[in-house]
C-alpha cells in the first residue's frame, strides 16, 4: 500500500515513460503526453525517436546507451522537440529492468522538466557574453577585495587591462605596486579611508602593466557592509581611459599653443603701441639731460632732474607691464582675487596708442573696484582684444567712443560691460564671433584668434561673455557668477 502511494506520487510529479529492450515505448503516462504533446496512442509502440530534437549529437546517444545496455543507471540533461515544434528540457534518469538472470528485459525513465531553468541559464549567458563585450569595448572590468580573507578578486577585462595572465593569484600589495611611484599613497589612502570611513573614490591614476605598457586608468571603489556596520569587502571598477586621457592632454597642448600664439600676436600689437608711447617720455628725458648738461649750479640741475623723474617712471611702468604680460608661458597660472578694474586700466594703457591714433576716446563709468578670482594676465588678453576690436571697429565713424561699465547682484555676481559707439552686430555674426579663426576683417587685418581665444579665457574662469543685442550700440557682456567673488582659501 505504502509503496503504491509512494509510485502514484512520482507518476503525477514525473515525467515517466517505459521501453522494451530494444527501445519501444510501452508505457507513457499523462505528464509525458502533456509535455510532448503526443497521445499515448501515438507514442506506444514507437521509440524516443519520436521526440529527438536533432540537438545532440550521435556520440551522446551512443554513451547513453553503452551505459544502460552494461547494466548501469544514466543521469543527464536532454533536450526534446513536442509534436508541436517547441523545444524542451528535462533531467532525466534512465534505469534498466533487469531479471533475476540478470537479463536486461527493458528500460524506465523519469524525467523532470527544466525547460525554464534552461531558458534562465541561456538568457544569463548571453547576458554574461554580452557583458564580456560591453566591458572589452569600454576596456572596464571589475575587481572585490574581502577583507577578512584578503582575497583579491578581478574580472577577465581588468586581469587584461593590467597584461596579467587570467587566474593568476592577485594579492592586495600585488594590486598597488601597479601603480606608479607618485600615484600609489593616493590609492592607498582611498582604500584605508573606504575601509574606516565607507568613503568611496572614482579618479585617474597611472599604472605600468605586466609587460611595462605605462597607461591612464580610472579606478573606482566603495565599500560593503557587514550585519556590524562595519566594511567588510571593498569592490570596484576598473577601466582603461589611456587614449581620452592622451587625447585630453594633446588638446590642453594644443589649446597652450593656440593661446600663446594669440598672446604673440596681441604681444606684437601693444609693443608697436608702446613704441610710439615710449617716445614722449624718451624725448622728455633726453631733453633734461641736455639741458642739465649746460647748467653749472648743482641746484638747477636737481631740479632738472626732478621734472624728469615723472616721465622716467612712466616709462618703467610701461617697459615693467610688456615683459610682465610677455613672461614664459612655463610660469604656473597665479588665479587670485584681483580688482578687475586694475587689469582694465592696464589694458587700457597697452592699447592707448591705438586709441589716441584713431581719435576713440575710453572711459570708465564706475570706478569702484571690482575684485574677482582671476589670472590677472590672462583678463589683460581678454581686455586688450576686445579694446583692439573695438577700436577697429569705430575708427571711421564721426562719434568713437569705447565705455567699460560693471554692476553686482547678490543673486547672479558680476557683469562688465564693454560698449562700443558701433551700431551692434548682426545675429549672424554674432553667433560666430567667438569661433576661432572667424575674421569679418578685410584680409590682412585681422586672423580671427582674438575673439576665439578671449572666449576659451572666460570659459576656463567659469564665466560667460555674449554680445547684447538688446543694446542700442555694440555691447560685449562678461559674467562671472557668484562663486567667482569669493576670497580664495
Amino acid at each position: 500500500m505504502r509503496n503504491n502511494s509512494f509510485i502514484q506520487s512520482i507518476d503525477k510529479q514525473a515525467i515517466i515513460a517505459c521501453t522494451d529492450a530494444h527501445g519501444i515505448i510501452n508505457y507513457v503516462n499523462d505528464n509525458f503526453c502533456k509535455i510532448s504533446g503526443y497521445s499515448k496512442k501515438e507514442l506506444l509502440g514507437q521509440t524516443h525517436q519520436i521526440v529527438n530534437s536533432g540537438f545532440h549529437k550521435k556520440a551522446f546517444f551512443k554513451e547513453l546507451w553503452g551505459t544502460i545496455g552494461s547494466g548501469k543507471a544514466w543521469i543527464g540533461e536532454i533536450c526534446n522537440r513536442s509534436k508541436t515544434g517547441e523545444i524542451y528540457w528535462v533531467n532525466t534518469t534512465i534505469s534498466p529492468d533487469i531479471d533475476n538472470n540478470g537479463e536486461i528485459l527493458g528500460f524506465f525513465s523519469i524525467r523532470y522538466d527544466i525547460t525554464k531553468q534552461k531558458l534562465l541559464e541561456e538568457e544569463n549567458k548571453n547576458l554574461m557574453s554580452v557583458n564580456r563585450a560591453v566591458q572589452e569595448i569600454a576596456k572596464v572590468g571589475g575587481w572585490e577585495l574581502d577583507l577578512e580573507e584578503e582575497k583579491v578578486i578581478w574580472t577577465d577585462q581588468t586581469f587584461a587591462i593590467h597584461e596579467v595572465p587570467i587566474g593568476v593569484q592577485i594579492t592586495k600589495e600585488m594590486g598597488i605596486s601597479f601603480y606608479i611611484e607618485e600615484d600609489r599613497p593616493r590609492i592607498a589612502k582611498n582604500i584605508k579611508e573606504c575601509i574606516e570611513f565607507g568613503k568611496p573614490w572614482n579618479d585617474f591614476f597611472q599604472i605600468v602593466t605586466a609587460k611595462g605598457r605605462k597607461l591612464w586608468v580610472r579606478a573606482a571603489g566603495e565599500g560593503t557592509y557587514g550585519s556590524d556596520g562595519k566594511v567588510v569587502k571593498l569592490r570596484g571598477t576598473f577601466q582603461d581611459v589611456n587614449e581620452m586621457k592622451e587625447a585630453e592632454i594633446k588638446a590642453d597642448q594644443e589649446r597652450k599653443m593656440f593661446l600663446h600664439s594669440a598672446k604673440l600676436s596681441t604681444l606684437g600689437e601693444m609693443a608697436s603701441s608702446m613704441i610710439h608711447e615710449i617716445s614722449n617720455p624718451l624725448t622728455v628725458i633726453s631733453g633734461a639731460i641736455s639741458s642739465a648738461k649746460r647748467r653749472d649750479n648743482l641746484e638747477d640741475v636737481l631740479k632738472i632732474l626732478n621734472k624728469a623723474e615723472a616721465p622716467l617712471e612712466r616709462l618703467l611702468k610701461m617697459v615693467q607691464n610688456l615683459r610682465k604680460y610677455s613672461r614664459n608661458e612655463t610660469v604656473n597660472r597665479e588665479v587670485k582675487f584681483n580688482n578687475v578694474l586694475d587689469i582694465i586700466k592696464t589694458s587700457e594703457e597697452y592699447t592707448r596708442y591705438k586709441f589716441r591714433r584713431s581719435h576713440v576716446d575710453f572711459r570708465i563709468k564706475n570706478s569702484n573696484p571690482l575684485m574677482v578670482n582671476c589670472e590677472a594676465s590672462e583678463m589683460e588678453q581678454v581686455f586688450v582684444n576686445i579694446f583692439n576690436n573695438a577700436v577697429d571697429a569705430v575708427e571711421d565713424l564721426e562719434d568713437r567712443w569705447v565705455e567699460v561699465d560693471h554692476y553686482t547682484t547678490a543673486t547672479k555676481g558680476s557683469y562688465i560691460t564693454i560698449t562700443d559707439s558701433g551700431q551692434g552686430i548682426p545675429t549672424e555674426i554674432a553667433d560666430n564671433i567667438f569661433n576661432s579663426f572667424y575674421t569679418t576683417k578685410e584680409k590682412g587685418k585681422g586672423t580671427g584668434i582674438g575673439l576665439g581665444v578671449v572666449s576659451d579665457i572666460i570659459t576656463e574662469h567659469g564665466a560667460t561673455i555674449i554680445v547684447d543685442h538688446s543694446k542700442k550700440h555694440t555691447c560685449f557682456v562678461i559674467h562671472f557668477p557668484p562663486q567667482a567673488l569669493e576670497q580664495i582659501g
